[in-house]
């Protein structure tokens, strides 16, 4: 009953022929794909068989933070920049400058990368590790 009143529809918004059947198509697979991105199933993340005396843990990493974001963002302008600038032979004073912008953007983000993992840790609740036997 849906297939005919949205191939009616389409019929009527965008007329018969070629481009009816087009934009039934392309209507239908748009809300093929939209099912699927709402669908509520858990995601197989690993499949681990475990011998006695193995460990299995699992870590989060947690969301980054708005400076994280940032500084991520300008690593990246700092490495475009700095690809353009290693074009050359002979690294030019402005091409030196945009080196010297990347490293320092990497370190930054790092910096807080670590930061904002140490903080998650202070929070986070003391956990048990546990053997599976």
């Amino acid at each position: 009953m849906v297939p005919l009143l949205r191939d009616r529809l389409v019929s009527r918004w965008l007329g018969g022929g070629f481009t009816g059947a087009l934009g039934a198509g392309v209507i239908g697979w748009g809300l093929r794909k939209l099912r699927e991105g709402l669908r509520r199933e858990p995601e197989l993340l690993d499949v681990s068989k475990l011998v006695p005396g193995e460990t299995y843990t699992i870590t989060t990493k947690p969301a980054p933070r708005r400076r994280e974001r940032k500084l991520a963002q300008r690593v990246v302008k700092a490495e475009r920049k700095a690809r353009r600038a290693g074009r050359v032979t002979t690294p030019t004073p402005r091409g030196q400058r945009r080196l010297a912008e990347l490293d320092s953007a990497r370190s930054n983000l790092q910096a807080a990368q670590d930061a904002s993992l140490a903080k998650a840790r202070r929070k986070a609740p003391p956990t048990r590790r546990r053997t599976f036997r």
